[in-house]
């Protein structure tokens, strides 16, 4: 189940992100993420704050 599910981000996010010019994302991680599978726009993180 995991490998099908990696599969469908990657079908989503060659399908769709590869195609812009720029992606705003909320951690690091997923900006990280991106940087890996050769996404090569601009990349905006977005820290969600969170209350104590």
């Amino acid at each position: 189940m995991e490998k099908i599910s990696k599969l469908y981000e990657k079908y989503i996010f060659n399908k769709y992100a590869m195609h812009s010019k720029f992606i705003a994302v909320n951690t690091n991680y997923v900006k990280k993420s991106l940087l890996k599978w050769g996404y090569n726009g601009n990349i905006y993180v977005i820290n969600i704050p969170v209350s104590e």
